[in-house]
């Protein structure tokens, strides 16, 4: 039995915190497994959002890619982010991975737990117990996990070396 993966527009409010601290507001493309949002369950262990549909456009390829299994994985052995920080997308601050394979036709989802890319040990899997093993059919897994892509808008990309504004300035003198 296969289940069903969607996927739609989730939405992190901003907000203002104690000494003067901020959220940063995301919208971001949210995987739903058989109805559910798995946002509802990975929220209960961390602050975290999808790592699908927000971000650079080329980060978010890469993502896509990732997740069909396109690219090495986020962890070993095969351990792929789903979730991760939803300010800066970094591993380090903590992410909900899973084990994702192709089996024939079949994506599978299993293993999930909460982890980062400087500790070592098994990831940490309270509060997300009820995540189990998913299956579903790849042709529906490939066309889902596409249209993600900049679901929740792209992050614009910045050259790799901008004019510091000072030189800018001093151009402007000597003109």
């Amino acid at each position: 039995m296969h289940s069903t993966l969607d996927i739609v527009l989730g939405e992190r409010a901003s907000e203002s915190l104690p000494k003067g601290g901020w959220k940063t507001g995301r919208r971001f493309a949210d995987f739903v497994v058989d109805g559910i949002p798995l946002s509802s369950i990975v929220q209960r262990k961390a602050d975290v959002i999808s790592m699908l549909g927000w971000g650079l456009a080329s980060v978010q390829r890469e993502v896509v890619e990732r997740l069909l299994l396109q690219r090495s994985p986020d962890f070993p052995p095969n351990r792929y982010a789903l979730y991760v920080c939803p300010e800066c997308g970094d591993l380090s601050c903590g992410a909900i991975s899973a084990v994702i394979e192709r089996t024939g036709d079949v994506a599978v989802w299993r293993d999930f737990g909460y982890q980062n890319d400087y500790e070592s040990g098994p990831p940490d899997r309270r509060h997300i117990e009820q995540l189990g093993e998913y299956r579903f059919d790849w042709n529906g897994y490939e066309a889902t996990i596409r249209r993600g892509y900049g679901m929740g808008g792209f992050i614009p990309e910045v050259p790799a070396h901008p004019t510091p504004w000072w030189r800018k300035s001093l151009k402007s003198l000597f003109r």
